[in-house]
């Protein structure tokens, strides 16, 4: 309801209702001026220019913002409770997915991808750094796992599988910047490249 009252339509057509009752009352209209009311109302509201088509997808940019707040925390996690390697891996995938990120709020397209990008900030990275840093540290270089390899191992292929997957995107959202760059250079050279045709 507050969409309509304050879309351009309503707003001319109060306008022009407001004119036709001024003149009503000045006595130009007469005896037919709730006709002219509601006609100069509808008028105005048929002949309002259309309002933009514009769409800010605020979902996403909600989005954005929770998958940089997870990170963040998962980050402040990581800092002084793992090691080095651990750190510097997670450090890279929390800069990947804010770049994504902050594409998204600006309105960057990144392809299909966007929903890959949100998994690995809140449903994969959190619990794969929450495992490891519930088991003591000890265990983490000398404890092997079922296939053989330690835990600390087996965190760092987990990091460097979302890390590939995350540069794998980021060169996807890159060749479509740039394929789409390359349409509107085609576009331009034909539309331009005569000055016969403009």
């Amino acid at each position: 309801m507050t969409r309509f009252l304050l879309s351009r339509a309503n707003l001319i057509g109060v306008i022009g209702a407001l004119t036709a009752g001024l003149a009503a009352a000045l006595g130009v209209v007469g005896g037919w001026w709730p006709l002219a009311v509601g006609g100069a109302y509808a008028a105005g509201a048929l002949v309002a220019p259309k309002e933009g088509g514009h769409r800010i997808d605020v979902s996403r940019a909600r989005e954005a913002q929770d998958v940089r707040a997870a990170l963040d925390e998962a980050l402040a996690q990581a800092q002084g409770h793992t090691e080095g390697d651990v750190l510097a891996r997670v450090i890279d995938i929390r800069e990947a997915i804010v770049a994504l990120a902050t594409d998204i709020e600006r309105g960057v397209p990144i392809g299909g991808n966007w929903e890959t990008v949100r998994q690995i900030a809140l449903d994969y990275l959190p619990p794969t750094l929450e495992n490891y840093l519930n088991m003591p540290n000890v265990y983490r270089r000398t404890v092997r796992t079922g296939t053989g390899t330690t835990a600390h191992k087996e965190l760092l292929d987990q990091l460097d599988l979302l890390d590939a997957k995350l540069e794998e995107i980021v060169a996807d959202a890159g060749a479509g910047r740039i394929a789409e760059m390359e349409g509107h250079g085609e576009f331009l050279e034909a539309r331009f490249a005569d000055p016969l045709t403009w």
